[in-house]
């Protein structure tokens, strides 16, 4: 896996089971976050969690005082007194996590300089006593609940999209995990979350940001294997197809791959043969281009093997990743026989 692809895996990871990574990712998804230094954004945003600072903390207290009042004024004298009570203790909690935050970082630095080692060896070190702690109750249920929210993401995607069904008993086996799980796991993936949070979007994202990430180093060395292209394509159906037969390719889709270089060639042969000779079958216009000596034997071959492995997936669909990479290739000398600039 490449230094990017790993980075943005752990990036993931880090989202996905940790209330602090949480809190250092959504720094850097506000807009005005485009305009500063990565480094500098995530360095504040540990130190924001981190640290305590007098000045932000009364600065916040007080907007955050003064958008509440706002919005209490906006309501019946009742309900605004009730939710004030809720609100208060909610904002009360909130302060409890971050302080918590502080109390663990400020453990760790004393823990750092006692041992005499840098921050990474001090948090492998405890990172490998908490999982040698393997009894502790709240332990494994934290990290059963974060597995559990992982395999409720997968079941809402492949509800969505595929015909295959996640064997949930398997993987809670694999995992160590009770059968009293299965249930949890089934709400969790058919909840819609409340009003203010759409849960199933949530659900969504974490899945297949997951699943991309794990197609992009594989992505990444299809399409280097692949040689430029010096094309002079003005057909927009033509362009269309060429981009999204490679997204196929590149991204696994074989299938799809292959069906998309056959309708491409089809449409290519179509845009710049004469005015057609009765049907205008693939067949026999790639017979016509051979014969109008626009394709040469390697260009005729090539528009050969790309018609056959189209015919040939609606029955057959063995050796895919093999077949896909062949038929883009063809394609690719195609394109290139009736399109390059020379």
């Amino acid at each position: 896996m490449s230094d990017r692809s790993e980075l943005i895996s752990k990036v993931l990871e880090t989202w996905d089971y940790s209330a602090e990574g949480q809190g250092y990712l959504e720094w850097l998804v506000k807009p005005e976050s485009k305009d500063i230094d990565g480094g500098d954004l995530l360095r504040e945003a540990v130190l924001d969690i981190m640290e305590e600072d007098d000045q932000l903390k009364s600065l916040r207290e007080e907007r955050a005082a003064v958008s509440w009042e706002t919005f209490y004024e906006s309501l019946p004298s009742e309900v605004a007194n009730k939710l004030r009570a809720e609100t208060n203790g909610l904002l009360a909690s909130l302060s409890g996590i971050k302080e918590s935050f502080r109390q663990k970082a400020e453990h760790l630095r004393k823990l750092r300089h006692l041992l005499k080692r840098d921050r990474l060896e001090t948090l492998t070190i405890v990172s490998q006593i908490q999982s040698d702690i393997g009894s502790d109750e709240i332990t494994a249920f934290h990290k059963n609940s974060a597995i559990a929210e992982e395999m409720a993401a997968k079941i809402a995607a492949l509800n969505r999209t595929s015909t295959e069904r996640l064997d949930i008993a398997a993987d809670l086996q694999s995992f160590s995990m009770e059968d009293t799980w299965i249930e949890i796991i089934h709400k969790l993936a058919a909840s819609g979350g409340e009003d203010w949070f759409d849960y199933n979007r949530e659900k969504l994202d974490r899945y297949f940001a997951q699943q991309l990430v794990a197609k992009l180093e594989k992505n990444v060395e299809r399409a280097s294997s692949l040689d430029t292209v010096n094309l002079k394509v003005t057909n927009p159906i033509i362009r269309k197809l060429f981009n999204e037969a490679h997204e196929a390719f590149l991204y696994g889709f074989d299938i799809g791959s292959i069906a998309l270089c056959r309708s491409l060639v089809d449409h290519a042969l179509k845009d710049k043969l004469a005015p057609p000779r009765g049907k205008q079958e693939l067949r026999l216009m790639i017979e016509q281009a051979k014969k109008d000596r626009i394709f040469d034997s390697l260009g005729y071959e090539s528009a050969e093997k790309v018609r056959h492995a189209g015919n040939r997936i609606m029955h057959e669909i063995s050796d895919l990743r093999s077949t896909s990479r062949e038929v883009l290739d063809c394609t690719r000398i195609v394109l290139n026989k009736l399109y390059s600039v020379t």
